[in-house]
């Protein structure tokens, strides 16, 4: 078919249209600050030129003929996604830090509520430890089970974590009326499977997130942890059941010229003509367990909030790393693959030392310190309360630090202290030092305070991106780890003595300070080496 020839006005037109081209490419090519390729924002130009120059055919005058209006439009547009993007970051980690909250006040009231449930259930201490290696087990689960399906359900992992908190809130309710050892087990294996995934996810967003300013958020966020688990042994405290001195039995009843029951805080005492055995008075632990489900609700009501009005924080990233082609993922780590999965391995056999000794002290100081010791049942809870306090200030602290020293320092800081605060606890046992032993447990939470969070930064920093499988491979033997060891040590505590609590922690705290100077010095050569 023959090509129709063009009439004189459609030529012109063509000539316009090519004209208003050239001008745009040429006018975008000195503009700096234009963030849409150049082609296609002069052709979006010379089409609003286009329209007001032939409105209805003829020639109008419009403000667009010099395009600043729009390049204005474009810039705010771009200041207010920016804005948005960050206010949602922001809502996100309030979501973030609650279900950490959540999750510290129920990790704090394991072990003050520990001798009641044990009680509840009529079991001794070497059977009720399996209670913790539960949870440990549970945490295996979770964090396999989070981190195959982590990149499956990246989009709707806020929905997952909301609908799991409010879970949480549910088996914590539940748990004190339980009255049979398998019931208890069972729920908090699934509070460990909960928990994990919860863990794994949050921990992973932090690191998406805020990128290269991760270090503090992720202090923060093991900071609101650390409040809660502060917080609850106090609550727990007026519910926990007293510790009673009675008459051993009717005949001593009227030398004793005393019916009526009243606190002691030795375990045995005796007279000429009387004895006194030691009883615990009635439980109202239940209290305590409804009070820490009331946290995890309350979470659960924030993120349906921050859901509502600003939709899933994850499609807003994608959506500004689709516009702007830049994103945080990009880190040149100075590793090979292989020596990535090395320093991971070995960073999770740092945490996991470390999470084994938080766990001997958290799960089993009071019971040490009631049973061996003879203290009272409010001096059990205000040592473990001191412990949390100690450690949520540390966590605190390093907050104000990490801005003044480098995360590898601070973190050879805190296993310094670990060193002498696990020192004096070992010196204050053996020689019997009250006041000694206060200062060690401080010491102790000080030095731990960081450690958790710290080793997680510090592999997003220098050794790998912290996905969902890098998160889920460092927390599955840190779970196996923390799953084993309330078994070993409730079995020493019960068959040998209560002293191995401390025996088993000092050798763990010089095992764990060895590895760490043999990482960072392995990683510093290697490092250098490739530079």
């Amino acid at each position: 078919m023959a090509n129709r020839e063009l009439t004189p006005s459609e030529n012109c037109e063509d000539n316009i249209d090519e004209l208003l081209t050239n001008m745009m490419l040429i006018k975008n090519e000195l503009n700096d600050e234009q963030v849409i390729d150049n082609k296609d924002q002069a052709h979006v130009d010379k089409i609003a030129l286009h329209k007001g120059i032939y409105e209805n055919g003829n020639a109008v005058e419009t403000e667009t003929d010099v395009g600043v209006p729009l390049q204005q439009s474009d810039t705010s547009i771009t200041e207010a996604r920016k804005r948005t993007l960050h206010v949602h970051k922001i809502l996100h980690t309030i979501c973030i830090y609650s279900s950490m909250f959540s999750i510290g006040w129920r990790s704090g009231l394991h072990g003050p509520v520990f001798p009641d449930l044990r009680r509840l259930v009529n079991e001794d201490l070497a059977v009720a430890s399996w209670i913790f290696t539960g949870l440990s087990l549970g945490g295996i689960f979770g964090a396999i089970l989070s981190g195959v399906i982590h990149e499956q359900i990246r989009l709707f992992k806020v929905f997952i974590c909301c609908g799991i908190t409010a879970c949480l809130g549910v088996i914590t309710v539940i748990t004190p009326w339980c009255p049979y050892f398998a019931g208890i087990l069972a729920l908090h294996i699934t509070q460990g499977v909960f928990t994990a995934i919860i863990d794994t996810m949050m921990t992973t967003d932090i690191a998406e997130i805020w990128g290269h300013q991760s270090g503090t958020y992720m202090q923060g966020y093991h900071l609101m942890w650390s409040i809660g688990a502060t917080i609850s042994p106090f609550s727990a405290g007026p519910f926990l059941a007293p510790k009673l001195s009675v008459p051993r039995n009717d005949s001593t009843l009227g030398a004793c010229n005393s019916s009526i029951l009243h606190t002691n805080w030795q375990s045995n005492s005796s007279s000429a003509d009387c004895e006194y055995e030691v009883i615990y008075g009635e439980s109202k632990v239940h209290f305590a367990f409804m009070i820490a489900a009331v946290v995890p609700f309350v979470t659960t009501v924030v993120y349906i909030v921050v859901l509502a009005t600003h939709g899933v924080i994850h499609r807003r990233i994608d959506t500004h790393y689709l516009i702007n082609g830049s994103s945080s993922k990009q880190t040149k780590y100075g590793l090979s693959a292989r020596m990535q999965v090395v320093f991971t391995l070995l960073s999770a056999l740092l945490l996991s030392l470390y999470l084994m000794c938080e766990r001997g002290l958290a799960y089993f100081l009071m019971t040490f310190v009631t049973t061996s010791l003879n203290w009272s049942t409010l001096e059990g809870t205000s040592i473990n309360s001191a412990f949390w306090i100690t450690f949520a200030a540390g966590r605190a602290f390093s907050l104000v630090l990490l801005k003044k020293l480098s995360l590898t320092t601070l973190l050879f800081l805190n296993y310094a202290a670990v060193i002498v605060g696990s020192t004096l606890l070992i010196v204050s046992i053996v020689f019997d030092l009250r006041v000694i032993l206060w200062l060690a447990v401080c010491i102790c939470g000080l030095g731990m305070s960081s450690i958790y969070g710290g080793i997680f930064a510090w592999i997003s920093y220098h050794v790998t991106r912290l996905t969902g499988k890098v998160a889920s491979t460092v927390y599955v033997p840190v779970a196996l780890c923390a799953m084993l060891y309330p078994v070993l040590v409730g079995y020493l505590m019960e068959r040998f003595s209560q002293i191995w609590l401390i025996y088993v922690h000092c050798i763990i705290v010089v095992v764990m300070s060895v590895d760490y100077l043999f990482v960072v010095i392995a990683h510093k050569r290697l490092t250098s080496d490739s530079k």
